[in-house]
């Protein structure tokens, strides 16, 4: 039997994002840091790690008028935007979240 469970994090909880290659070098880790950290019975996750292959790439469009997405976010988001997935995951996350995405220095 799966089990699942969900949980909201409000975005202005998260204290820092990374980008961080695998290193195959065709993935990457994205990489969330809640405060307070997500809580499953005494255990406590201080980061949320997503992993994005290199090559997947997305056509999307935000579920706001042009006015919801421009004024808001002054540029940083556009109605509709493509690219790989890990790149429009992080564009999404450093606008909501209003906080810069770490990366290592010869990424």
């Amino acid at each position: 039997m799966a089990m699942s469970t969900n949980y909201k994090i409000p975005y202005t909880t998260v204290l820092r994002l990374f980008l961080l290659p695998h290193k195959d070098q065709h993935q990457l880790f994205f990489v969330i840091s809640p405060d307070p950290p997500i809580k499953q019975g005494q255990t406590r996750y201080h980061f949320l790690i997503l992993l994005f292959s290199k090559d997947e790439d997305i056509s999307l469009m935000l579920n706001m008028n042009r006015e919801e997405v421009e004024k808001p976010f002054e540029g940083q988001l556009t109605k509709n935007m493509s690219g790989s997935l890990y790149e429009m995951v992080s564009w999404v996350m450093k606008a909501l979240v209003n906080c810069k995405i770490t990366v290592p220095g010869n990424f």
